[in-house]
């Protein structure tokens, strides 16, 4: 076999593992939420019907149509209706962004994996900017990391996510469950908004659907990049600003996944409560 068809097999193995591992932990974790919600969304319905789910949509929900609708503006998909909030107790519809795209065009790929994906950057964004200003956030936190170096081995893409995510949960934990944290009203109302948000922040199905030929053109652009570099005798291609760009998303989605969390445990409690005040039976219970 031609030593320039070994190189480039390598190359290109290489780079579908650094592809899958930079992007991996902000995926697992947009899932993780996405699972949060759901569960969430489902015990509400189960208990108070669909109406009890809009204590949090209506200002969860605009945050999320509004992410949307922006990345269609960038990316120049023509909007054809919005609603922000418009809830539809039969269809169980909360808001939406009806927009075109050109079927063959990678410039509204992109697009649509940007316009997909939205809620959950937009979301996290926005619970970033909530923590910052109220001060849960040090003026040290490693919330906006960057790459330290221009290659990294696989194992230290990783170990790098992992500190972030320790790091991260710590921080906010520590300021959260911290001593007289709940006496202030002020902590109470942001909390509540960011449980909102972090409560519908989720893409659905049919945005994620709309993601897919984002990600193959993504993984061709990158391989593209990372076999070009192994064609002219690099040893190794700066892939530093993908990192970075992960580590970024890695960290404003921990924030967002501590939330959700707290809002998991926070319904889960106060649900099971209602539901065994309404009918006698706990949520889960088998002789329900």
């Amino acid at each position: 076999m031609p030593e320039w068809v070994n190189q480039a097999s390598g190359a290109f193995a290489e780079s579908a593992a650094g592809f899958i591992l930079i992007f991996a932990f902000p995926v697992l974790i947009s899932f993780l939420i996405y699972l949060a919600e759901r569960w969430v969304t489902s015990w509400m319905i189960r208990t108070g019907g669909v109406k009890l789910v809009w204590v949090t949509a209506w200002l969860g929900t605009p945050v999320h149509e509004s992410a949307h609708a922006l990345m269609c503006f960038i990316f120049r998909c023509s909007v054809k209706e919005i609603r922000f909030f418009i809830p539809d107790p039969e269809s169980s519809v909360l808001g939406y962004v009806r927009y075109s795209y050109q079927k063959w065009n990678p410039f509204h790929w992109i697009g649509r994996w940007m316009i997909g994906l939205a809620p959950l950057v937009a979301g996290a964004s926005v619970l970033a900017a909530i923590l910052f200003f109220t001060g849960a956030f040090g003026s040290d936190f490693p919330v906006f990391p960057v790459s330290q170096t221009e290659t990294e081995s696989l194992k230290e893409i990783a170990l790098r996510h992992f500190s972030l995510i320790h790091s991260i949960w710590h921080q906010i934990g520590r300021q959260v469950f911290s001593p007289g944290f709940f006496s202030s009203p002020l902590n109470w109302v942001w909390l509540y908004t960011a449980s909102a948000i972090a409560m519908h922040m989720a893409p659905s199905v049919a945005d994620l659907k709309g993601t897919v030929f984002g990600w193959i053109l993504l993984f061709i652009l990158y391989s593209g990049y990372v076999l070009a570099g192994a064609a002219v005798g690099l040893p190794e291609v700066n892939t530093g600003w993908l990192l970075s760009v992960s580590l970024y998303v890695t960290g404003i989605m921990t924030a967002a996944l501590f939330f959700s969390g707290l809002n998991l445990g926070f319904w889960f409690f106060l649900l099971n409560l209602l539901h065994r005040l309404k009918t006698g039976y706990w949520l889960f219970s088998r002789n329900h």
